[in-house]
């Protein structure tokens, strides 16, 4: 056998080594990243009785724990996390919680970019990637906008809205339209059912019932515990006056 074919065979075996899913692993995984970070949490409400500089030091400990916290969040969504498909979905929701997304949603989005990548005609990336002639054919200002809105300084902005604000914005946006659906065709057919009209109601925001209530869930869970988080810890210069 040559060293190419020997070479060959020794990658299969270590890929196949690591690419089996399981529990006990993923277990560890989850273990070893939620426990520093609730840890982390309650000493981001302890810190500002000592110093906000303590406090500004935890919360970035905290954004590099969180890079953990996606890449989990993707392998749940993959099926690589776990062998049993349950707990990756309830392990891949609470992932979603902590990184701000609809987890399921968000893995129907990244399945459809593996299947299409490089295919420009149906897929050119999140940031809508253009061809070096179709850049040309830009103007001067248009360049500069292209630019700009790629620009790496631009990345905590990004970051906040896709994170934080497009999924809260997508599904409130989508609910009202939704309600206001059901309401015009309630209405137009008083005796038809909610349930019966539901199903006909369309919209680019999500592609299945089953996006949409994830998309609830994520919301309704995650809004809560924002909620209750400021009102446990109030506001930081009461924690630093006791």
């Amino acid at each position: 056998m040559s060293n190419l074919a020997n070479l060959e065979k020794l990658k299969r075996t270590i890929i196949d080594r690591h690419v089996k899913p399981s529990n006990l692993k993923g277990a560890i995984q989850v273990t070893t990243t939620l426990v520093p970070l609730a840890l982390l949490w309650i000493a981001v409400a302890m810190s500002p009785r000592v110093s906000y500089w303590l406090t500004a030091g935890l919360v970035a400990m905290i954004t590099f724990l969180q890079l953990r916290v996606f890449i989990m969040m993707h392998e749940c969504g993959q099926s690589s996390l776990f062998r049993h498909p349950l707990l990756n979905k309830s392990f891949g929701f609470v992932f979603g919680l902590l990184t701000g997304m609809p987890q399921y949603v968000w893995a129907q989005r990244h399945h459809f970019h593996h299947s299409t990548n490089g295919n420009w005609s149906k897929y050119q990336g999140p940031l809508n990637i253009i061809s070096v002639d179709q850049y040309s054919q830009l103007t001067e200002s248009q360049q500069r906008s292209y630019r700009n809105a790629r620009s790496i300084w631009l990345a905590p902005v990004a970051g906040l809205m896709y994170l934080l604000l497009t999924p809260r914005i997508t599904w409130a946006k989508g609910t009202m339209s939704l309600v206001t659906y059901l309401i015009k065709q309630k209405i137009a057919q008083p005796s038809a059912s909610v349930k019966s009209l539901a199903p006909h109601y369309k919209t680019t925001l999500w592609a299945s019932p089953q996006e949409y209530w994830h998309m609830f869930w994520n919301n309704a869970v995650l809004l809560s515990l924002w909620w209750l988080l400021a009102w446990a810890m109030g506001p930081p210069w009461k924690a630093q006056a006791t």
